[in-house]
C-alpha cells in the first residue's frame, strides 16, 4: 500500500502491470570519477586514478529507487522466465542450468512490496530490462559504471552522495542496525544531490559494465556490451555493509550468475 511515485507498480496504462519508474533527469557533461587517496584515506586502489569523465555524452534518466519486490513481480507474473527473447545467450543457458524461474528468496522481510529486490543475477537483471523496454516502448537498461557514478556522486567526486561525513542515520548499512533491506527512499538524509535515494547502502547495485581492476585508461577499456559471461561492476554497498562499503566511491563486482540477499539493481533510460 505504499502511495508515493516509483515504488508500486501501474496498471491502468498497459495490458499487462508495470513498474512505476519515477525518472530522473541527468544531464550531459563531464564529471569527475574515481578517488583521491589524499583526499579520501579509504580508497583503494581500484578506485584510482582519479580523473575526469567524459562519457556521458547524453542526457539520461535514472530511476528514484532501486527495483522493488513489488515492480520486479510484474515480470514474474508476465512470464518472463518462460520467454528466450528477453535473455542474452549466456543468460538463458544459466538459467536452464540452474532451473531458475524466480529471484532467490530469503526471510520474509526481503518479500516486503516497497522493499528493493534482492536474489537477483545479472543476467536476470538484464532480462527484465529488456522486457521492460518492450512494455515502456523506450530503451531501459542498468547504468553504466558512468551513469551511476555520476548520479550518486555529482559532478565534485564526493566520497557519500550526500557530500559530507558518513553517518549511519543517512543510509541503510550495517551500523544502522536494521539486518535486512528496508523499504527503499527512507532515508532522507542520504539522498544524492540529483535526488536518487539508496546510493549508499540497502542493497548493492548491478550496473551493466564488465569489471576493470581500475581506473587506467578507463574511457579506452571500458565496456558495456550485454554478451558473455564476465565478471560485472556493483556499486553502492548494502545493509550488510560498513562505512567503507557504502562509500558511493567504492567498487565492487560479481560473476552475473551470483544471487545474493543484499544485492539488486536500479534503471537508467534516455533523456528527454
Amino acid at each position: 500500500g505504499d502511495p508515493r511515485p516509483g515504488v508500486g507498480v501501474v496498471r491502468a496504462r498497459y495490458i499487462v502491470p508495470v513498474p512505476d519508474i519515477d525518472w530522473i533527469a541527468i544531464p550531459a557533461g563531464p564529471f569527475e570519477m574515481g578517488s583521491d587517496k589524499s583526499v579520501d584515506s579509504m580508497a583503494r586502489n581500484n578506485e584510482t586514478p582519479q580523473f575526469t569523465c567524459h562519457l556521458i555524452t547524453k542526457p539520461y534518466r535514472i530511476a528514484r529507487y532501486p527495483v522493488t519486490v513489488a515492480q520486479y513481480s510484474t515480470f514474474v507474473q508476465a512470464g518472463g522466465y518462460a520467454e528466450k527473447n528477453w535473455w542474452t545467450e549466456a543468460g538463458w543457458e544459466w538459467r536452464q542450468k540452474e532451473e531458475v524461474t524466480g529471484p532467490e528468496r530469503y526471510g520474509e522481510v526481503f518479500q516486503t512490496p516497497n522493499h528493493p529486490v534482492v536474489g537477483i543475477s545479472w543476467y536476470e537483471a538484464v532480462a527484465f530490462c529488456a522486457w521492460l523496454s518492450e512494455q515502456m516502448g523506450y530503451q531501459v537498461e542498468l547504468p553504466s559504471e558512468a551513469q551511476w557514478g555520476r548520479a550518486a556522486r555529482h559532478t565534485d567526486a564526493r566520497v557519500y552522495p550526500w557530500n559530507g561525513d558518513f553517518a549511519p542515520d543517512r543510509c541503510n548499512m550495517s551500523e544502522t542496525g536494521i539486518g535486512a533491506t528496508s523499504a527503499v527512499g527512507i532515508f532522507p538524509g542520504g539522498h544524492a544531490e540529483c535526488g536518487a535515494a539508496d546510493m549508499s547502502g540497502n542493497v548493492w547495485e548491478w550496473c551493466r559494465t564488465r569489471w576493470q581492476e581500475n581506473y587506467e585508461g578507463y574511457a579506452k577499456k571500458v565496456s558495456d556490451d550485454l554478451t558473455g559471461g564476465e565478471r560485472r561492476v556493483l556499486r553502492g554497498g548494502s545493509w550488510s555493509g560498513y562505512s567503507t562499503f557504502v562509500r558511493a566511491a567504492f567498487r565492487n563486482r560479481s560473476e552475473p550468475g551470483s544471487r545474493r540477499s543484499y544485492v539488486g539493481f536500479r534503471l537508467v533510460a534516455p533523456g528527454f
